[in-house]
């Protein structure tokens, strides 16, 4: 099923090329589209995947995907901003929260 999941990502890619292009050109859609995005998450996450239904097979596993890669862009782009240990200090207390809640 894993083979299944990368082919979604694979046929995507042009369509997130696309989307990054799009929020390439405002930093405040940056901000915009991690903000909606985080918070859907966590309300997935809170409501034990019963909200968006996310899996790993099928199209289920699309958006998910497509949100991963757009955050590993946007984060590698931005990289710089996570030296500064206050950052890297709440995305870590951030990420253990969510992780063991």
């Amino acid at each position: 099923m894993v083979s299944l999941h990368i082919f979604f990502c694979y046929f995507f890619i042009s369509s997130f090329k696309s989307f990054i292009k799009y929020l390439d050109e405002d930093s405040s859609r940056q901000r915009n589209f991690l903000i909606i995005t985080f918070i859907m998450l966590v309300i997935n996450n809170f409501m034990y995947n019963q909200t968006f239904l996310f899996s790993h097979i099928s199209i289920n596993s699309v958006f998910p995907a497509s949100v991963q890669m757009i955050w590993g862009y946007l984060f590698y782009k931005n990289h710089l901003l996570f030296q500064i240990k206050i950052y890297s200090i709440i995305s870590i207390t951030f990420f253990i929260i969510i992780n063991f809640y």
